[in-house]
């Protein structure tokens, strides 16, 4: 893939390994893509995941500092 055809989402979740990643799948034989494919579906779930995380602490955090400001 060309740097510019990803998505902002892709932007903050892929990382440079996995790109690497993908681009050994076409050279593996047939059971050996499937599974690496698998593999890579995951770890793009896990990057995910951390995102949604860090963005779900900072809110909480801003959410905790605008209440303690109240008081």
């Amino acid at each position: 893939m060309e740097p510019n055809s990803f998505t902002p989402f892709d932007n903050m979740t892929q990382t440079r390994e996995l790109q690497m990643l993908k681009t050994a799948i076409p050279y593996m034989k047939g059971d050996q893509k499937k599974q690496f494919a698998i593999l890579i579906k995951y770890m793009e779930l896990q990057n995910t995941i951390q995102h949604c995380l860090r963005i779900f602490c900072f809110h909480m955090t801003v959410c905790q500092q605008n209440v303690s400001g109240i008081h």
